[in-house]
């Protein structure tokens, strides 16, 4: 759909602007606006719910395809498991997320035997996925410490505050970690129309319980 005269916050009310912070808020406006996101209702969009990997599939796609505008890398399909047609759209995302390298794979690029679709995102696997998404391969290390690259260089870069990986993600600091990310892309839709100090870690973590 058209977003060129959109205005995300329309669909933001006073009583949201009260239950969620400011960044969180353009964080969402700004996903919506450039297609990150589909639902028009913050409260739809379960800002402060934590995130599955299968959710996180979705969200990842449409930000390499529609703000990066970028291509998949591989072109042949991949089979997991734990996925199948049943999962409708999801399938279909996961089956993208692999075919952009940026879920579901080892430091090599091969599949992971299971995607493990309902299994909660944490802050080391989201900025493998984010890392994976702007540089490719270039952080991927094996063995258990397969963030540590990903994470620092998006440490350094003020995408990532909080480097705990431990952390599970939420819907709401995907997308302000995204916006972030974003800041220096063309064409990108900027809908803000607040000013707000950026967030900072011990923010994050307070966030899920105003």
């Amino acid at each position: 759909f058209d977003t060129s005269n959109f205005n995300a916050y329309s669909y933001i009310t006073e009583e949201s602007k009260i239950k969620y912070s400011d960044e969180v808020l353009d964080a969402y406006a700004w996903a919506y606006a450039n297609g990150v996101v589909t639902s028009n209702d913050v409260e739809k969009a379960r800002v402060y719910s934590y995130i599955t990997r299968a959710e996180l599939a979705k969200i990842m796609v449409q930000y390499v395809a529609g703000v990066l505008k970028k291509k998949p890398v591989v072109e042949w399909n991949v089979s997991y498991a734990d996925v199948d047609e049943s999962l409708w759209e999801y399938a279909g995302y996961i089956n993208l997320a692999y075919q952009y390298q940026i879920m579901g794979i080892n430091a090599d690029g091969t599949p992971l035997k299971e995607f493990g679709l309902k299994s909660l995102v944490t802050r080391a696997e989201f900025a493998s996925v984010l890392s994976r998404v702007l540089y490719g391969d270039k952080y991927n290390v094996d063995g258990s410490a397969f963030y540590s690259m990903h994470i620092d260089v998006l440490n350094q870069l003020g995408i990532i505050k909080d480097t705990n990986p431990a952390i599970l993600e939420k819907i709401g600091w995907i997308l302000i970690m995204l916006k972030r990310a974003s800041k220096d892309i063309p064409n990108t839709k900027d809908v803000s129309n607040v000013e707000y100090c950026p967030i900072t870690a011990e923010d994050e973590q307070k966030a899920a319980y105003e």
